[in-house]
């Protein structure tokens, strides 16, 4: 920070959770639609973005937070920091200067330091957010139909040092090329905050969600540049690609665009709503934990409900992974994976109700833990009980040497 460089703690914060009806009771425009970096040591407010004024983006509720991002490896700073909104969108804070001229023009030019997040990279100038992805669906409160573009959890950005899309420029003998770097990053849809689908409206149209999903996109360094099929960067689901149904490993090829492609990303339907026999009413698997990426292995899970009760609601997590989150073999929902060795692609856990979070064992394993059956049989009679179960939720690894890691105890 300033003119004479500083290392300062940061915490980045989302604006918060709101309401169509608190947004009427106490603002105008909408609540929640800002980000804050604070320092650590002082509390001071080192940068505040306001994502309605002066240019309203017309963002949902920032409820999830921010994913702060160290795009230059092993700097031990932040570059970016990547976050989702309540109307599908997923954006990114960072330096938006790009190359004016030369073999990497238009490539972004990211930036250790705060005030430098910029929309020209320049100290003084307007802070900016860049639009990484819009889902197409009809966002949160909308009254147009399922309302499925709803972003309730923070997204997991990962690193990818080469991405296998190609760059070019010119033609013939002047022709300049390289591989560019580009981040990964994963998000689920679902609303966290109405894990049992009430309130919305009968219709016609229904607005209830009929369909959420976890989605992968690849925010490229050179994604401004022209020639890419993408309008001002901004990713759309024309340019993913539907796995669902595709059971093999797409070609490893397949994102080196030799920039003609207009794929940057590809998304994994969870299973379509339906209605419960435990009491009838309407309810869609939905993205309420956020999903992890270990050395390209994709973890992810949903709950799917099916009961509203006075003491809560009912239903299950479902929690699969995907042993290449580049070129993903997707073997469908409710498909158990394999137990051969090695890393399976497919469903690896059941947990009754809400589990916990998953979390990062290692740089090749999840943890998580929830409510499962124990059997037990003693002389004959087999009895069967519910208790809390830990699993380890096993990758792989493809590098030989994982980033050390450190920590600092803050007390």
């Amino acid at each position: 920070l300033g003119t004479t460089p500083k290392a300062r703690d940061m915490v980045f914060l989302g604006g918060g959770y709101s309401t169509p009806e608190v947004d009427t009771a106490f603002s105008s425009t909408g609540l929640g639609r800002s980000a804050l970096a604070l320092d650590v040591q002082t509390g001071k407010v080192a940068a505040a973005w306001n994502f309605i004024s002066p240019t309203n983006l017309n963002m949902g509720p920032v409820a999830a937070g921010l994913v702060p991002f160290e795009f230059f490896i092993n700097s031990g700073f932040v570059q970016r920091a990547y976050f989702t909104d309540y109307k599908g969108g997923l954006w990114a804070l960072g330096s938006a200067q790009t190359n004016a001229s030369g073999t990497y023009t238009s490539f972004r030019r990211d930036s250790n330091a705060l005030d430098q997040w910029t929309t020209t990279g320049a100290r003084g100038a307007a802070l900016a957010v860049r639009h990484v992805y819009q889902d197409s669906g009809n966002p949160w409160r909308s009254t147009a139909g399922h309302d499925n573009a709803i972003y309730s959890m923070r997204p997991a950005p990962f690193l990818i040092g080469n991405y296998p899309g190609l760059a070019s420029w010119g033609s013939g003998a002047s022709a300049a090329s390289t591989y560019p770097a580009a981040v990964g990053i994963a998000v689920v849809s679902g609303d966290r905050d109405n894990p049992l689908d009430r309130n919305y409206l009968t219709g016609p149209p229904a607005t209830i969600p009929n369909l959420h999903r976890v989605t992968v996109v690849f925010d490229r360094q050179d994604s401004a540049r022209s020639g890419l099929g993408l309008t001002s960067g901004l990713i759309t689901d024309t340019n993913l690609t539907d796995f669902t149904s595709v059971t093999t490993a797409p070609a490893s090829n397949y994102w080196n665009d030799n920039g003609g492609s207009t794929k940057f990303g590809y998304y994994l339907n969870f299973p379509g709503s339906s209605v419960s026999r435990t009491d009838g009413n309407t309810y869609v698997p939905k993205g309420i934990y956020e999903p992890i990426v270990l050395d390209r292995v994709l973890f992810y899970s949903y709950f799917t409900p099916n009961a509203r009760t006075c003491a809560g609601g009912g239903g299950n997590t479902y929690t699969s992974e995907i042993c290449d989150v580049m070129f993903p073999a997707f073997p469908g929902n409710h498909v158990a994976a394999s137990t051969n060795p090695g890393c399976q692609s497919g469903e690896v856990a059941t947990w009754g109700g809400v589990s916990s979070p998953l979390g990062v064992l290692s740089t090749a394993a999840a943890i998580q833990a929830g409510i499962t059956n124990f059997t037990t049989t003693v002389g004959g009679v087999t009895t069967t009980t519910t208790g809390i179960a830990i699993q380890v939720l096993k990758g792989q690894l493809h590098e030989l040497y994982p980033k050390v890691r450190t920590w600092r105890t803050v007390r």
